[in-house]
């Protein structure tokens, strides 16, 4: 009979030798050229598009076309402005040229700094923002499918592994979000699991500091998927912890809190403009969740979204479906990383569902207006169904499983 420790290790090399093949470096490049000409494909023209043509927002379904457009003139600025001052004058990248002379006009809104390694090299060798921003948009697509097929081929064969990467790349909204296109850049969390796995298993410092980068840079997408990266990130870094305790020695404990350390601290330096501009009254704090209805975001469009991502159409009921036969079925380690994509479906769940909801005319408070009262920086975002992004990962994870 073997022991439980025993079962554990032999479910690690077995994990470990189907790492080695989904994760080498020609396996995962033909991954990511299919995920690139699947994206090309489906965001056509986007691709080709020359410098006058930004992406097609005719139809955007989110609050109509003209406010959609004015979100995209302003994300497609900053990043060329972030581009730009990385170059020129990376001492003042929030001295934006805008507002003068108003001081770190830049944390006005997002800096969007997590997407300037795609964005930034396009830029700088086109000179066209529009081109980066078309280029960039098809390519965060298929970089999400890379990164979850890195992460989940430690655990499942190839073909697997892919099925899990085309679930996360292009789950059903993600064209329909490519005005908003940073919103999908959600491919450093994946990285930082994979990270955090290989860290664990060979303690080499270059995936402590691969998971400090990648922790560190999905913060810095946006404010919305910060959180996200911390309601995705905790509850897995806890139950993996749990689980492989035995392994934890001092250099990995070590290794672990410099990570969390250094992505807390190039977080903080971004961050001191927005605290600046909030504690003078020039950026709102919105902890009375009514300001939602004045947008007309009302809490419970999340619910919408949460039924259109789980069983709207024949592709919904699939994914679902397979998602809960992997969460049945699963062995050993993939048992570990089922129930981590459990927690990640159920907290994107219920904070994508909103800050309240009213039962017979009288407000009940959720999980997400907890957080907006207590987490602080939580309460400036304004739309609730951000979270379904980490919903997203989980069921794509639990996809691969199944």
């Amino acid at each position: 009979m073997r022991t439980h420790q025993e079962e554990q290790r032999i479910d690690r090399t077995a994990s470990s030798s189907a790492g080695e093949e989904a994760t080498g470096f020609p396996t995962l490049l033909v991954l990511f050229l299919d995920y690139l000409a699947i994206s090309i494909w489906l965001a056509w023209p986007l691709a080709v598009a020359g410098p006058d043509r930004m992406l097609a927002i005719e139809d955007a379904p989110m609050l109509g076309g003209r406010l959609v457009e004015a979100d995209l003139d302003l994300i497609v600025w900053s990043l060329a402005w972030v581009s730009h001052a990385l170059i020129a004058q990376p001492l003042e990248l929030f001295g934006a040229n805008a507002f003068h002379p108003a001081p770190l006009s830049l944390a006005f809104s997002e800096h969007f700094f997590g997407v300037q390694p795609i964005f930034a090299p396009i830029y700088w060798a086109s000179g066209s923002p529009l081109v980066a921003a078309n280029l960039t948009s098809v390519l965060i697509l298929a970089l999400r499918g890379l990164a979850m097929a890195m992460f989940l081929g430690l655990f499942v064969s190839v073909p697997a592994a892919f099925a899990a990467g085309f679930v996360f790349a292009f789950p059903p909204a993600a064209i329909e979000g490519l005005p908003k296109f940073y919103l999908e850049a959600t491919f450093y969390l994946p990285l930082a699991f994979w990270c955090l796995e290989r860290w664990l298993d060979d303690a080499r410092a270059r995936h402590a500091v691969g998971l400090s980068v990648c922790l560190a840079m999905q913060a810095l997408v946006s404010n919305y998927l910060a959180w996200a990266a911390v309601v995705a990130f905790v509850p897995y870094l806890a139950i993996t912890l749990t689980v492989r305790r035995q392994v934890l020695d001092r250099r990995r404990w070590f290794g672990l809190v410099a990570a969390g350390c250094g992505s807390l601290l190039v977080f903080a330096s971004f961050a001191w403009p927005y605290l600046s501009l909030l504690s003078l009254g020039i950026l709102p704090d919105n902890r009375d969740a009514s300001f939602l209805y004045g947008l007309g975001l009302q809490p419970l469009a999340g619910l919408s979204k949460i039924r259109a991502l789980l069983l709207e159409g024949p592709g919904a009921w699939l994914g679902s479906g397979l998602a809960l036969i992997g969460l049945l079925f699963c062995r050993g380690t993939q048992r570990r990383i089922a129930w981590a994509a459990v927690s990640l479906v159920v907290l994107g769940l219920l904070l994508a569902a909103g800050p309240h909801f009213e039962l017979m005319d009288v407000p009940v408070g959720g999980l997400y207006l907890a957080a907006m009262n207590w987490l602080p920086g939580f309460a400036g975002m304004r739309v609730s169904f951000r979270f379904l992004s980490v919903a997203v990962v989980g069921l794509a994870i639990l996809f691969g499983l199944g």
